[in-house]
C-alpha cells in the first residue's frame, strides 16, 4: 500500500504523525487491530505484556491480515534497490558505494512497516519476485521455531548481490509492540567488496488506545571490512537517555537521524569489524569521511549532498514471477481464500496448516532425539531476544486488561 501511494504521487507529509512517525489513518484497520489484540488479552491475561515475551507464537486472526505473505513484504524495504544498488555496482570508489548503500537501506525504512499483517510463511515456503530493471528475489522460510527467513536478491548482469537472513521477533511494552530481526545482511559487488549492515527495531504505538503511528529505534550499523570503512546512524537521537551521547542536541521529530561514515585504523579492525559502537576513545582514532544526517520519514544527506526525499525517488514494485516453484506464497490455500474475502475460512484453513506444520515439527524433534549422532555437530540458531530500547514505555493499568491461566497459542 505504501509502495503504491508513491506511485500515485501521493505527498506523505498527510501521513507524519505528531512525534514523526509513520500514522495510520484508516480507522477501519485501527478498530480490527485492537478489537483483535484485546481477545488475546482475554484469552492468555497480563502474561502477553511480560517484559520480552515473544509474540510472534501468538495467533492472530485473518481479518487483520492482508493478502500477501510475509516473505513478500520483506521486498517492500528493497523497492530502492534498482536506484542505489544499480548506482553503488557503477562506481569503484568504496567510500561512494558506501554511501549507496546506506541510501539503499535509509530510504526502504517507511516502507518496512505494514499497515495490515502479513500472513506469517509456513516452514519451506518460498516467495520469487522481480524488479522491472531485471533484478531477480528469492526468498524461504527456513527456520519453524524460532520463525526465520533467508533470501538472495540477484541485481541485472551479476553486478550485486544481496543475501541474509533474519530470526524475527516482537514484544509488548506498553501501548507499543516493539518487533526486531536478528541476522545477517550482506552487499557483495562483482569486483568482491561486501557491506554488511544491521536493522533497527521497529516500533508499533497506540497498539491499544491513542494515535496508531509507526517508527524506529536504535543504531544501524555498516561495515566494509576490507577497505575498514564503516558507518554508524543514530536513530531518534535527540531521545532522552537512549543514545544521547552520539549526536545530542535539541529536541526533535523522532524520525531525525545522525551519524557519520569513517574509516578505521588496522588496530581497531578487531572489534570494529563487528557491527558495533565505537567507543569515544575509539571514535579519536578513526578519520571522518562524512557526516550524515535526515530522517527516515523525510530525506537523507550525506556530507551535503541529497541523496534521497520521500516525496522525490519513487520505489519500484516487487512483480510475481510468472512461473513459480509450486511452494510460492501466492499460492497458499488460506491466503488465496482470503484474498476473495472469506476470512472465517481462511482463519480456518490457516488453523489447519498451522496444526500440520506443528505436528511435523513434533516428527522432526523425535527423530533429532532418536538420532543424536547425526546432530552432534549442528549449530545453534541465533538468539531470539526482541531488541528493546531501555527506556520503559507506560504498562496499561492492570485492572483494565483482562485475565485468565497462560495457554500455548497456535502459531500466527
Amino acid at each position: 500500500q505504501l509502495i503504491q501511494f508513491h506511485l500515485d504521487g501521493k505527498d506523505f507529509s498527510q501521513y507524519r504523525s505528531s512525534t514523526g512517525g509513520l500514522k495510520l489513518l484508516e480507522e477501519r484497520v485501527v478498530t480490527a487491530q485492537r478489537s483483535a489484540m484485546w481477545k488475546i488479552f482475554k484469552d492468555v491475561g497480563r502474561s502477553v505484556l511480560d517484559r520480552g515475551k515473544n509474540l510472534v507464537n501468538f495467533s492472530l486472526p485473518t481479518s487483520v491480515f492482508e493478502c500477501r505473505s510475509l516473505l513478500h513484504k520483506l521486498c517492500d524495504a528493497w523497492a530502492y534497490a534498482p536506484i542505489y544498488l544499480t548506482r553503488a555496482a557503477a562506481t569503484k570508489d568504496p567510500t561512494e558505494r558506501m554511501k549507496c548503500v546506506i541510501a539503499f537501506i535509509f530510504s526502504g525504512l517507511h516502507l518496512a512497516h505494514s499497515f495490515w499483517k502479513p500472513f506469517n510463511p509456513i516452514l519451506g515456503e518460498t516467495y520469487q519476485g522481480s524488479y522491472p530493471d531485471g533484478t531477480q528475489l528469492f526468498l524461504e522460510q527456513s527456520t519453524h521455531h524460532p520463525p526465520g527467513s533467508r533470501w538472495l536478491v540477484i541485481g541485472p548482469h551479476n553486478a550485486w548481490r544481496f543475501h541474509g537472513s533474519a530470526i524475527m521477533s516482537a514484544a509488548f511494552r506498553g501501548n507499543v509492540v516493539w518487533g526486531s530481526q536478528t541476522g545477517p545482511n550482506v552487499i557483495e559487488f562483482a569486483d568482491g567488496q561486501k557491506i554488511e549492515f544491521s536493522t533497527p527495531t521497529m516500533g508499533i504505538h497506540g497498539l491499544l488506545m491513542g494515535e496508531r503511528f509507526y517508527d524506529f529505534a536504535g543504531t544501524l550499523h555498516f561495515r566494509d571490512t576490507a577497505n575498514r570503512i564503516g558507518a554508524e546512524i543514530s536513530i531518534n537521537c535527540d531521545a532522552p537517555g537512549f543514545l544521547r551521547g552520539l549526536f545530542a542536541r535539541g529536541k526533535s521529530l523522532a524520525d531525525t537521524c545522525r551519524g557519520t561514515i569513517f574509516r578505521y585504523p588496522a588496530t581497531l579492525a578487531p572489534r570494529l569489524n563487528g557491527l558495533v559502537i565505537p567507543s569515544d576513545t575509539e571514535k579519536a582514532q578513526c578519520e571522518k569521511l562524512a557526516d550524515i544526517e535526515g530522517g527516515w520519514f523525510s530525506y537523507l544527506e550525506i556530507a551535503h549532498e541529497r541523496l534521497w526525499e520521500i516525496n522525490r525517488e519513487r520505489p519500484f514494485h516487487c512483480e510475481d514471477v510468472e512461473r513459480a516453484l509450486p511452494s510460492d506464497a501466492r499460492f497458499r490455500e488460506d491466503l488465496r481464500v482470503h484474498a476473495l474475502g472469506n476470512n472465517e475460512a481462511s482463519n480456518v484453513i490457516k488453523i489447519r496448516m498451522e496444526e500440520q506444520q506443528r505436528h511435523e515439527a513434533r516428527l522432526r524433534k523425535q527423530y533429532h532425539d532418536s538420532h543424536p549422532d547425526l546432530f552432534a555437530h549442528q549449530p545453534d540458531l541465533p538468539g531470539t531476544a526482541v531488541q528493546l530500547p531501555p527506556d520503559d514505555a507506560a504498562i496499561p493499568d492492570e485492572a483494565s486488561i483482562p485475565h485468565s491461566a497462560d495457554e500455548d497459542l497456535p502459531d500466527a
